[in-house]
C-alpha cells in the first residue's frame, strides 16, 4: 500500500503544472508528495534489509542502495529531458504510471 499511494500522489504535481501554483497549493502538493514518498522509502528499505544476507548485509544493502539512486538519477534525467518535450502534466501521468506498474510488479514478485 506503501507503494501505491506515493505513486497516485505524484499526480498532485499536475495541479501547479497546470498553472495552480499558489504557496499554499504548492507547500500543500509537496508536503504530501513527500509524506507519502517517505513511507514508500521505509518499507522499500526494510524490505531490502530483509533481502539482504546476514554474512554480506552490509555489501548487499549497499549494492541495493546504490541501484536504487542510479535509478533515480536515470529517471531525473530522462524526465527532465521528456517534460519540455511533452508537458510536465503528461510526464506526471507517465512517471505515476511506471510508479504504479512498478509496484504491481514487486508485489507479483515478492516471496
Amino acid at each position: 500500500m506503501f507503494g501505491f499511494i506515493p505513486a497516485f500522489t505524484t499526480l498532485l504535481y499536475i495541479i501547479p503544472a497546470m498553472g495552480f501554483a499558489s504557496l499554499p497549493v504548492l507547500y500543500t502538493v509537496c508536503i504530501l508528495v513527500n509524506a507519502t514518498q517517505s513511507m514508500a522509502y521505509t518499507a522499500m528499505l526494510s524490505a531490502m534489509m530483509d533481502k539482504s544476507d546476514r554474512t554480506t548485509a552490509a555489501t548487499d544493502y549497499t549494492i541495493q542502495v546504490f541501484i536504487m539512486f542510479l535509478g533515480g538519477i536515470a529517471t531525473t534525467i530522462l524526465s527532465g529531458m521528456l517534460a519540455p518535450r511533452t508537458g510536465y502534466a503528461p510526464t506526471f501521468m507517465v512517471s505515476a504510471a511506471v510508479s504504479v506498474l512498478s509496484v504491481f510488479l514487486i508485489t507479483q514478485f515478492h516471496e
